[in-house]
């Protein structure tokens, strides 16, 4: 299932990283992934994904329900992981439970209209 980057976010102004992904020909799925995180001028810490998607073949179609929830739970590990690394020792980020919480609303796991 490969992959290509097909953007990346560097804007050490604005304190915004990240990068996006989209599915290359002949992946299960059609589709693209970005994921942002930026701090505000309050040094709290944002997180976004960002993930579209469609099945290519009748078999992920199928298996979309299974699909979707996997998508969901990497969203939330992920989200977990960014809030650990936010709050480990040494970081220059701000300590707060909340610093690090999902953008409004993710579309991570809508498939496309």
């Amino acid at each position: 299932n490969a992959c290509r980057i097909v953007s990346v976010v560097a804007d050490k102004q604005k304190r915004r990283f990240g990068f996006a992904y989209a599915a290359l020909p002949g992946h299960v799925e059609s589709g693209r992934e970005q994921f942002i995180v930026s701090q505000d001028e309050t040094g709290d810490v944002w997180y976004e994904i960002d993930a579209l998607s469609q099945p290519n073949y009748w078999m992920v179609r199928w298996a979309l329900p299974l699909t979707r929830r996997t998508q969901r739970r990497f969203g939330r590990e992920s989200l977990e992981r960014m809030q650990r690394i936010a709050q480990s020792p040494g970081s220059d980020l701000r300590r707060n439970d909340d610093a690090i919480r999902p953008a409004e609303a993710s579309a991570l796991g809508r498939p496309w209209a």
